[in-house]
C-alpha cells in the first residue's frame, strides 16, 4: 500500500514540475526536436533507460536488454512503468523500428512535454542500428 501513494506522491510531483516549467517557458517544452543519438555514444554511457516505442507484439518478442515499454498504444500503464524504472539525471534513449519510424520522435516530444525531463534521445536507426551492433 505504501508503493502506491509513493507512486501517486512522485506522479503529483512529476505533474506540478512539467506545469511550472510550462508556465515558466511554454515555448521551449513543445518546440524542441527529439535529438537523434547514435548507438556507438550511447552505449557508453552509464545511466541509460532504454525506452522501446514499438508496439507490444515486437516488444515481447525482443527488445533492449533492460528496455520499457512506452508507445502512444499503453501510454498510461506505459508511463506507470516508466515512471518506476526512471531517476533523475539518467538519459533516456527512445527507438522505433527504423530510422523513417516517427513513434520514437513522439515518445520522446510527449515526455519532455508531459514531463519536463531532459536528456531524451532518440537512437538513430532504431531497433535495427542496435541489432547491427549485436553481431
Amino acid at each position: 500500500m505504501r508503493w502506491v501513494l509513493r507512486i501517486s506522491e512522485l506522479w503529483f510531483l512529476t505533474i506540478f514540475i512539467a506545469f511550472s516549467a510550462a508556465f515558466m517557458n511554454p515555448s521551449g517544452l513543445l518546440g524542441v526536436d527529439s535529438e537523434l543519438i547514435r548507438f556507438s555514444e550511447a552505449s557508453h554511457w552509464n545511466e541509460v533507460l532504454w525506452v522501446d516505442a514499438r508496439s507490444s507484439e515486437e516488444f515481447q518478442k525482443s527488445r533492449i536488454p533492460g528496455a520499457v515499454l512506452l508507445n502512444e498504444e499503453n501510454w498510461n500503464s506505459g508511463l506507470d512503468r516508466f515512471m518506476l524504472e526512471w531517476e533523475p539525471g539518467m538519459k533516456i534513449v527512445v527507438y522505433c523500428n527504423s530510422k523513417e519510424c516517427g513513434a520514437s520522435s513522439s515518445v520522446a516530444q510527449r515526455l519532455r512535454a508531459e514531463l519536463a525531463i531532459q536528456h531524451i534521445y532518440v537512437l538513430e536507426g532504431g531497433w535495427p542500428e542496435w541489432l547491427a551492433h549485436q553481431k
